[in-house]
């Protein structure tokens, strides 16, 4: 497979796509892009400390609220401990005068948001992540997305790193699950839990999480 010119993860091994089993003794944390007339993107992480693997996703639009929290209390994996999404879903609409979030709360859905951040720090913090991003073959949607989100400029492979990073990615339908993941990265980072002992598993090693 050849990546798009101007693929804003290319570093992304395509290896890292494989089975990623439940860990029924690693904490759930879900991220969400909502989106109003484009896709609503949820994706559900397992976060080792120095892995991060995204067991599940799922996108859908014209879907209200109520579907979301359908989905995500019909999953057999056990309640979130972190939800993250996009500040923006702080936003009041003027037909119901509440926003999403304020709305998910009422549900026991509570999303740490992150004012004042910027797509491209955005994009700088999850490339710190990347190489240790791995995907579960029923995430092969956001596998897509990886592979397909990229920047505007066709020569941009000639540029440096930073000035890429200074670029907007191309909104489309691959943007809305990267944006999940991203606003993941930059919240997960100030999120703390009590440590807790991860068991070896085969192919990932055991570890100490949280703290």
């Amino acid at each position: 497979f050849n990546k798009p010119a101007g693929t804003v993860y290319e570093e992304w091994p395509l290896e890292n796509f494989k089975e990623v089993p439940y860990d029924i003794n690693l904490p759930v944390h879900i991220s969400l892009d909502f989106g109003i007339n484009d896709p609503t993107s949820i994706i559900w992480i397992q976060n080792t400390g120095s892995e991060y693997r995204v067991i599940d996703y799922y996108e859908a639009s014209n879907a209200n609220i109520d579907h979301f929290v359908s989905v995500i209390r019909s999953k057999p994996y056990k309640e979130a401990e972190l939800y993250t999404g996009d500040f923006a879903g702080n936003a009041r609409t003027l037909t119901t005068g509440t926003s999403p979030i304020e709305i998910l709360a009422t549900k026991g859905i509570h999303i740490r948001t992150k004012s004042g951040i910027k797509i491209p720090d955005q994009i700088r913090a999850t490339h710190q992540v990347i190489p240790s991003l791995y995907l579960d073959r029923k995430a092969e949607r956001l596998r897509d997305c990886l592979l397909n989100y990229r920047y505007p400029d066709l020569d941009i492979e000639k540029r440096s790193k930073l000035d890429k990073e200074n670029e907007i990615p191309i909104h489309d339908e691959w943007s809305h699950g990267m944006r999940a993941l991203e606003y993941y990265v930059v919240n997960v980072k100030d999120f703390t839990h009590e440590p807790v002992y991860i068991p070896r598993v085969e192919g990932f090693g055991g570890v100490n999480i949280g703290g």
